[in-house]
């Protein structure tokens, strides 16, 4: 299911470089296909829906957020560019440079409360449009999204990223630079942390948090194995585990869900850290590995006797 999903990206990305070429005569509108594809700092994809891909012009996104932890309320403000697409297109339509039917112009206005978990796109305006010709379209163009709730996110993440990019053959793969670190476990044998960061590769949609841990041995002053930890120490004894309620999945906002035969590791993880208020082993998987990506980082809790 996981190589679905990234094959199905990999299709977004490679239909957008390729329609880029086929609209790079369009003089007529201020935007074009490959503008949007040649800056990736400036214009990043914030969602693809359908057979369009949304890109924002990081240049015009202001992101305002309340002061309070965990800066529950926020608005976001900034000029989206959606390309739409041939749903279907044939070989003829790739050789011919025929996949871009129109290029919409928006002024995006989105307001979210994390603490209600309610997100709306508010007062968001039509400015233009064109045909893969260049051509004007008189007719407005409503502005649609899958997910208020996730495009938030993901602008959120995007403005945040101050990147540092490495730039190849017009495709780009970055980290983000801002990170957390937080230490989990600490007393005179180990001690144990995590780290949190942003990461985007060029097939991804946008930026996505992904997660490292270790456990740290103070007197043999190395990292900790797995299996000095647990006897769960492969993916079948950890599904096992899972099922007879001897560990427990969660997902990146630490709630409970259950483990699908849909998204299965190809590997058991090298991320995992000790956590001092669950006291616990806890497993790290990145997106899309042990869930869906709507679940983000997912957590394997595995509880201990104190004294590992």
């Amino acid at each position: 299911m996981f190589g679905i999903k990234v094959i199905e990206m990999k299709k977004h990305i490679w239909l957008a470089v390729t329609l880029a070429l086929g609209l790079s005569s369009s003089a007529a509108f201020a935007m074009d296909a490959n503008t949007l594809l040649s800056h990736p700092e400036r214009y990043r994809v914030v969602e693809t829906n359908g057979n369009s891909l949304s890109f924002v012009d990081m240049k015009t996104l202001r992101v305002m957020e309340t002061s309070d932890y965990p800066s529950s309320i926020g608005y976001i403000d900034g000029t989206l560019y959606v390309v739409e697409t041939v749903k279907n297109p044939s070989v003829m339509d790739y050789q011919n440079n025929r996949l871009v039917t129109d290029i919409h112009e928006y002024k995006l206005h989105l307001f979210g409360d994390k603490e209600k978990g309610e997100y709306k796109l508010d007062n968001t305006v039509f400015v233009q449009s064109c045909d893969a010709e260049g051509e004007a379209i008189k007719e407005i163009i409503p502005f649609a999204t899958k997910s208020a709730s996730q495009l938030f996110t993901n602008l959120t993440l995007v403005n945040d990223s101050k990147v540092d990019e490495e730039q190849s053959n017009g495709m780009v793969t970055f980290m983000v630079s801002n990170s957390s670190n937080r230490v989990t476990w600490n007393d005179d044998n180990y001690i144990s942390g995590i780290r949190s960061y942003m990461y985007m590769e060029n097939w991804m949609a946008h930026p996505e948090i992904q997660a490292k841990a270790y456990v740290y041995d103070k007197k043999m002053k190395r990292n900790v194995e797995l299996k000095t930890l647990t006897k769960i120490t492969n993916i079948a004894q950890m599904r096992q585990a899972l099922q007879n309620g001897t560990a427990v999945l969660y997902n990146t906002r630490w709630e409970k869900i259950t483990s699908s035969k849909e998204f299965v590791p190809s590997s058991m993880t090298d991320q995992y850290y000790l956590d001092t208020e669950r006291n616990a082993l806890v497993l790290v998987f990145q997106p899309g590995d042990m869930a869906p990506y709507s679940d983000g980082i997912t957590y394997v809790v595995i509880p201990q006797k104190i004294g590992f």
